[in-house]
């Protein structure tokens, strides 16, 4: 998956108006909620030590929503996967035809991948096969998000359905919500305040306008974390798991 949160500033040429874009590019719709102790486990796993391979399907940047998982993690043997040419892209592949040795990595990451992929459960079986015996794979993965084409999108997943799709792994080690219903709630009214004309250039400047309008109100997952709406209404879920 190429693209992301800022990746239309990020193929900006020019360095100052790159830098102004970013100045006055609104904030992510989308709130992480997932909690250092959670990250502890998650990064106890997938960053075991300084000699752990990891491979990292979608090679988004990493402005976006799940930045917290890299934060502060230095030495790492990441190698970058992507269906396109790019910045640190290290392997140029499709993620349901992985050009790797079987028992490869020790860990395998997705982030907002699976929903870009038209069928997942192949992508979730070359993870499986390229994964060491005891290797670990990372998901996040959207529920309530609007369409977002990048260059696809196919599917969105509930928790019980994304226990199925990943059935072919021997334990889940943790899972839950990354991002909350306030965030669902932010990410619909941004994208339903600029859809609503034919006009393109409106529909830009209404997209902008909203999304600093809205956007607050996304800070407001973190009060409710522990909440059955929060699990029912969430926009992102996170799953870790163990072959």
């Amino acid at each position: 998956m190429s693209g992301g949160f800022k990746s239309q500033v990020n193929q900006i040429s020019n360095p100052y108006l790159r830098a102004i874009m970013a100045f006055v590019y609104p904030p992510i719709a989308i709130q992480n909620i997932i909690s250092k102790s959670e990250y502890s486990i998650i990064k106890f796993h997938l960053f075991n030590n300084d000699k752990s391979k990891i491979l990292n399907i979608g090679s988004g940047d990493s402005s976006g929503v799940g930045h917290k998982l890299w934060s502060g993690e230095q030495n790492l043997h990441v190698v970058n996967l992507d269906v396109q040419e790019g910045p640190n892209i290290d392997i140029v592949a499709d993620a349901h035809k992985i050009p790797v040795d079987d028992c490869t990595y020790d860990s395998v990451i997705m982030q907002s991948v699976i929903e870009h992929l038209h069928t997942p459960r192949l992508a979730i079986e070359e993870s499986y096969r390229i994964l060491k015996p005891g290797g670990y794979l990372y998901l996040e993965v959207p529920f309530l998000q609007g369409f977002h084409a990048d260059p696809c999108d196919f599917q969105r997943y509930t928790l019980p359905g994304l226990l199925q799709l990943t059935g072919c792994f021997d334990e889940v080690i943790l899972s839950g919500v990354s991002s909350g219903p306030f965030s669902t709630c932010n990410w619909l009214l941004r994208d339903l305040f600029s859809n609503l004309t034919p006009l393109k250039s409106l529909n830009l400047f209404t997209r902008f306008l909203f999304s600093w309008i809205f956007f607050p109100i996304k800070y407001l997952d973190k009060l409710i974390k522990h909440t059955k709406a929060s699990e029912r209404l969430a926009c992102e879920y996170f799953i870790l798991l163990k072959k």
